[in-house]
């Protein structure tokens, strides 16, 4: 629709849903309506097309074009949306959040998004803390008008979410989940939005392999050791490996950093190193230099994550393009949530990361 036939149709939208129009009441003729917006008849038809191929309104040669079905509340909330065009992002509880919803990233969301006209709004639901709580806060949203929510998650921080997602589907049909790759959303019926750690892992080990090294040791903390992220990294590190080397070598995992130390020495010191992410990389850096040893001169560590936190410490790391991410995630939106699209998909989309040479590596 173009900006005229969609102020048309929010006008129509609004007579409908606040109840001025009943059902079997009818709609200003389109002459009528182009009059009223100083527009031609058309412009009123296609923004009254739209509602009729929805089943919101019939046509009828003797009585004009009437509203045919109550609005349900479900109804009611999906058509403020489309309304007014506002997206809100529902962020995270996780003290790591700032390594996927960064300034990169929103820059990238937000660009995109307002490019089609859309709003970007970040609410924070910290007191929420019971189905009904969350309820009310929903309620309290979409009565207002959401064309669809994003859902930042990150980990067991964010299980209430997790754990209350039905009550999110019940509020609202257009819901796209943003995570960085660290929980499984496949059995739920979200588009999803994430990095592709697997990826991540193949690209390390392709990188190194290409350095020359054969030996490589993957390091990380025993109390993650376990985690779905860590183990996909690994996966990927594995896997990459085999393919690079024809499956004549493979990655040794080495935990704790006192442990990674002796390790790295015993072996003669011809390890690469590949830390589970930035932050344990800046560790390991600093227990190596209290020993008298400097990345990227007497060892090679890669990272993960590209985190800001660290970059004082020029770790050669493997991360997303946090600005295509956000530019994806805006364009899934707007194809899923788009009013005259055909037909629906629900999308699991993995964004591919590159890697960053800088000092250590």
């Amino acid at each position: 629709m173009n900006t005229i036939q969609y102020k048309i149709y929010k006008h129509l939208i609004s007579e409908i849903v606040d109840g001025d129009l009943m059902v079997n009441s009818r709609l200003t003729p389109e002459i009528q309506l182009g009059e009223q917006f100083n527009t031609n008849r058309m412009n009123a038809h296609l923004a009254i097309k739209q509602l009729e191929r929805r089943g919101i309104v019939r046509r009828s040669r003797q009585e004009g074009t009437l509203v045919a079905k109550p609005v349900t509340p479900a109804l009611a909330r999906q058509l403020r949306g489309e309304a007014v065009k506002r997206i809100c992002a529902i962020r995270s509880r996780n003290a790591y959040e700032y390594l996927h919803w960064n300034k990169e990233f929103t820059g990238g969301l937000e660009n995109a998004l307002k490019k089609d006209g859309f709003t970007l709004e970040s609410v924070f639901m910290n007191d929420v803390n019971t189905r009904d709580d969350l309820k009310k806060e929903l309620k309290r949203l979409t009565d207002d008008g959401v064309s669809a929510f994003i859902l930042s998650v990150r980990h067991d921080d964010d299980r209430f979410m997790l754990d209350n997602s039905d009550i999110l589907f019940q509020y609202h049909r257009h819901i796209f989940v943003y995570q960085s790759g660290d929980l499984d959303w496949m059995h739920w019926p979200f588009h999803t939005v994430t990095i592709n750690l697997f990826g991540e892992g193949s690209i390390a080990a392709e990188y190194l392999i290409e350095k020359g090294y054969d030996q490589i040791a993957y390091c990380l903390s025993a109390n993650v050791a376990s985690e779905f992220w860590i183990q996909e990294r690994f996966k990927g590190l594995q896997l990459g490996m085999r393919r690079m080397a024809n499956g004549r070598h493979a990655p040794e995992e080495w935990i704790g950093i006192e442990n990674i130390y002796n390790k790295f020495i015993e072996n003669g010191s011809k390890h690469a190193l590949v830390a589970s992410n930035d932050e344990y990389a800046s560790m390991i850096i600093d227990y190596f230099g209290s020993k008298g040893m400097k990345a990227g001169e007497n060892f090679k560590i890669v990272g993960f994550d590209d985190s800001e936190k660290f970059r004082q410490y020029q770790i050669t790391t493997v991360a997303p393009s946090h600005t295509e991410v956000g530019r994806q995630l805006a364009n899934l939106i707007i194809h899923n949530i788009d009013i005259e699209a055909k037909g629906n998909t629900t999308c699991y989309l993995k964004i591919d990361s590159e890697l960053i040479p800088r000092e250590t590596a």
